[in-house]
């Protein structure tokens, strides 16, 4: 019974341990498949119904292949300064992290910077500005490398927030071969998820995962106490 018992809560730390934070809100194009600059509405999350994607690019929009799909958000035209934007909320949640794909083409943009805000107009760079994944989509096969990931939870402003509003802005005029950015350079984003831990009362994994070790082994001091004393009646 005592070794049943053990392994029973050995399985919920185990389970514990490869938890994740809920989907506020993703974007994977493959229903809305852009033809305007937006917005679009997110496709799945909890707050999906008041979430939407746009861009402010002046080029052609389009929903070429994406990172492993049929579709993305992709435009051309492209200058410094113009970006992706999403918006989407984080009321009753903390812990907020952000996952993409993105990929260009030879004359397409090359420079990028990540950004927060929590009123829509005053922006904040996240983390250096970075190059761009050289590497195309692929329609059947996702490709790790083209997937880039922001760790906002030390974000405080970013919690329990009514509006959360995150941009992939490009920032310079270079474009992915070293040359200049070309007129029908495009850029395109797929699979922009944000995702969040809800702030509540309840402990955390991690926290239940402790207790149970604690309940495992005092159990175990029980058990062995138990027994002692049997053994010295007898």
């Amino acid at each position: 019974m005592f070794k049943n018992y053990v392994f029973s809560v050995a399985l919920v730390v185990g389970m514990s341990q490869s938890s994740f934070g809920d989907i506020l809100s993703s974007w994977t194009f493959q229903t809305t498949r852009p033809t305007t600059s937006g917005p679009h509405a997110a496709e799945s999350g909890l707050f999906a119904a008041s979430s939407f994607a746009s861009t402010n690019s002046g080029g052609t929009i389009s929903s070429p292949a994406g990172n492993g799909n049929s579709n993305s958000f992709s435009s051309n035209g492209w200058n410094a300064g113009e970006y992706y934007q999403f918006t989407t909320n984080t009321v009753g949640f903390d812990a907020i992290t952000v996952s993409y794909a993105q990929a260009t083409s030879g004359t397409g943009p090359r420079d990028f910077q990540f950004q927060f805000s929590t009123d829509g107009t005053n922006f904040t760079n996240f983390g250096a500005g970075y190059v761009g994944p050289t590497t195309d989509f692929n329609l059947t096969l996702p490709n790790s490398a083209n997937v880039l990931s922001f760790d906002l939870s030390g974000i405080t402003e970013l919690n329990n927030s009514s509006l959360s509003v995150f941009r992939i802005a490009v920032v310079g005029s270079a474009s992915e071969n070293n040359g200049t950015i070309a007129a029908g350079g495009t850029f395109r984003v797929d699979d922009f998820f944000v995702n969040g831990t809800s702030i509540s009362a309840v402990p955390e994994p991690t926290s239940i995962a402790l207790l149970s070790v604690a309940g495992i082994a005092g159990l175990a001091t029980s058990h062995r106490r138990r027994k002692a004393r049997k053994s010295a009646a007898v």
